[in-house]
């Protein structure tokens, strides 16, 4: 069976093109498990093409399923508040599952601390925390981020790390923006040299392929860098 790094590539180019929109996951007053291959925001992108290559390795495990393991705390869904909303949250909860694996720290990335409590802050941005109960769910789950350190590879850094990539990781836009931590994400398609082509549901409308991911980093409002994040075949955690 082809490894995800193999995989990833071959099944994201298939969606070039698709439309962007956003809210995809809060159009329901209920929490329910969106599968969608039609329209993507950036993190429902990626989420779908690694599902996606998972259910080509795994295909006894339906898609859906695939998807819940990712998008859920510890991969069950109990309601709005046991989605992984903060990017952050999303990567510690995966990496914990031997799903993915950051690199982030490794590759000699900057370390900081920030308050993660965008959600509760723009409160009205979310319509489902207009209820109270979920509101309150969702700010004690941000707590449980304030002792998490975010590990980003500054901007001006990218090209040294770019060697380092490979098809299919994850690459996130970590930003300056308060109380948030990552603005975009995307896959890297291919790499050669120290260029590595970004497929990424663009906000300005389809999924697309930057030519140059560092270049189209330094065009996103408020980027301060990168963080990178490797998808794990089955049993790869330990030989990483």
């Amino acid at each position: 069976m082809p490894p995800l790094y193999q995989l990833l590539p071959i099944i994201a180019q298939q969606y070039v093109g698709t439309p962007y929109q956003s809210g995809l996951l809060d159009q329901s007053p209920a929490e329910e498990l969106v599968v969608r291959l039609d329209a993507f925001d950036c993190m429902l992108f990626v989420e779908m093409m690694l599902a996606l290559a998972r259910h080509v390795q795994q295909p006894q495990v339906s898609l859906a399923m695939h998807v819940q393991s990712l998008r859920y705390i510890n991969g069950v869904l109990d309601g709005y508040c046991s989605r992984l909303h903060y990017f952050s949250d999303w990567v510690r909860d995966n990496q914990r599952r031997g799903m993915v694996m950051e690199l982030t720290s490794q590759w000699g990335g900057k370390t900081i601390r920030k308050t993660l409590n965008f959600m509760t802050r723009q409160r009205q941005a979310y319509r489902p925390m207009m209820r109270q109960d979920l509101f309150l769910c969702i700010q004690k789950r941000e707590r449980t981020l304030a002792s998490v350190p975010m590990t980003y590879i500054p901007t001006a850094e990218i090209g040294r790390v770019v060697p380092l990539l490979q098809p299919g990781d994850v690459v996130a836009i970590a930003t300056a923006v308060p109380n948030l931590d990552v603005t975009h994400t995307g896959l890297i398609l291919s790499r050669r040299g120290t260029v590595a082509q970004l497929i990424h549901a663009s906000p300005s409308g389809t999924v697309r392929v930057a030519a140059d991911m560092a270049a189209y980093v330094r065009t996103v409002p408020q980027a301060i860098g990168i963080r990178v994040i490797r998808p794990l075949d089955t049993g790869a955690a330990e030989r990483e």
